[in-house]
């Protein structure tokens, strides 16, 4: 039984982090749709406008690969535990 509410716990994580992988998904669709859209009458030249929208860019894909990494690893966890789970039965 303990094992159950262990891997409930971990798959409200898997939750969470894939909203929020969703989350920086749409941010990250965002950047580059405004990389791409450059509006000459700001108040900001090009080159800022690129700079900073390949940061932004960046932080969201460094951010995404993080996360994605996290689920990986919690559903690894959630395997093993499944897998001794069913060796005890």
């Amino acid at each position: 039984m303990k094992q159950i509410s262990e891997i409930s716990k971990l798959n409200e994580q898997i939750r969470k982090l894939k909203d929020e992988y969703r989350y920086y998904q749409k941010w990250q669709e965002q950047s580059k749709y405004d990389y791409n859209h450059y509006i000459p009458t700001s108040d900001i030249s090009y080159e800022t406008h690129i700079n900073a929208c390949n940061e932004e860019i960046l932080r969201n894909r460094i951010r995404l690969k993080y996360l994605q990494e996290k689920i990986i690893d919690l559903r690894k966890t959630i395997k093993k535990i499944q897998r001794e789970e069913s060796k005890i039965k």
